[in-house]
């Protein structure tokens, strides 16, 4: 409770999601869509909810469907690490941008890198190595992002019917992958999350929980256990739901994401004394500012938290979504730690 009051605080006046998980187990220990309907005021504030343009009924988390921009990047890196397309010392000469199909995909602002190992590249997030590595994976890419539990809908206990548990499994958004029939430059930008990908906050959580997990899924829920009445306790056990990418593909994407936050694009999300992993994207929109997204988990090499964040409309993502993730995945190291759970430093 007190993580999830914590999560309503940071969000407070913000468009969009937040969710914090226990990569190892699945147990999401919070989830926030903001704003939310508190259906114990519905008949004080219905007529506010209804006309409310933030669309306050729509469960974002698990809902909502939007383009993960950059954020797709550490399943990208795994899934050409896993078809052994690149390693992770693999040098590449970033000029700033890159021609395929006759069209040109560019870096933030342009800049160019220079030569950087694979795990630079996604530290640094170059779309320019991105592209070329979505580009050589082609449909093969999007069996990695299925089996990592994009383009799926996970079965996830939201409720249960009046009397019957355990609650039923209602699932999540499916999200979208794209067709597998497309041209160089469409991989492109699949491999730096635009294009017609889209994900649901959740799904990113899940995703990001298997990284931290040494490339196991484990299926997200809410309820550990059921008690009261004449039955016994009935528990919810952890469930691995696939072995989404090979375990040394999950150890060697986790340093990239480790040198994100120590030098790269999510520095925004650095903990004191604790060495966290993560990934920003910045995720371009028909419409207003980019969405901000912030994927990540700590501590690095023995995980008790991940989460993932998204700003509808937030803008330059190492600027917003990153900090926030940082304070996120603080506040939830910080109710493990007060919960009795030791933290490796």
């Amino acid at each position: 409770l007190a993580l999830q009051q914590k999560l309503e605080a940071l969000m407070e006046g913000r468009v969009g999601a937040a969710i914090a998980m226990n990569p190892k187990t699945g147990e999401v220990l919070a989830l926030l869509s903001s704003p939310y309907v508190d259906p114990n005021k519905l008949d004080e504030f219905w007529s506010d909810y209804a006309a409310d343009p933030r669309s306050p009924f729509v469960n974002r988390a698990t809902r909502g469907q939007y383009p993960p921009g950059s954020a797709v990047k550490p399943f990208v890196l795994a899934a050409a690490l896993a078809d052994r397309i690149t390693f992770p010392e693999e040098r590449w000469q970033d000029s700033g941008r890159v021609v395929l199909s006759g069209r040109t995909i560019s870096n933030f602002q342009s800049q160019g890198w220079g030569s950087l190992t694979s795990l630079e590249a996604l530290a640094n997030s170059s779309n320019v190595v991105f592209a070329q590595l979505a580009a050589k994976l082609g449909p093969r890419l999007l069996d990695t992002l299925r089996q990592c539990g994009l383009g799926e809908a996970l079965p996830f206990p939201l409720g249960s019917a009046a009397g019957k548990l355990p609650p039923l499994p209602l699932p999540m958004s499916r999200g979208r992958l794209p067709s597998p029939e497309q041209s160089a430059y469409g991989w492109g930008q699949i491999g730096i999350g635009q294009g017609s990908l889209l994900v649901t906050p959740l799904q990113m959580a899940a995703a990001v929980s298997a990284i931290a997990n040494g490339g196991q899924l484990m299926r997200p829920y809410l309820v550990e256990e059921v008690r009261g009445g004449w039955r016994l306790p009935r528990l919810q056990r952890p469930v691995v739901y696939s072995q989404a990418v090979p375990q040394w593909t999950a150890a060697a994407v986790r340093e990239g994401m480790v040198l994100a936050v120590q030098q790269g694009t999510a520095k925004g999300a650095a903990l004191p004394g604790v060495i966290a992993a993560g990934k920003t994207g910045t995720a371009e929109t028909l419409t207003g500012d980019d969405h901000a997204w912030f994927i990540g988990f700590a501590p690095a090499h023995d995980p008790r938290i991940a989460v993932a964040v998204v700003l509808e409309h937030g803008g330059l993502a190492s600027e917003t979504a990153a900090p926030l993730g940082g304070l996120v995945m603080q506040a939830a190291l910080e109710a493990c730690t007060q919960g009795g759970m030791q933290i490796e430093r």
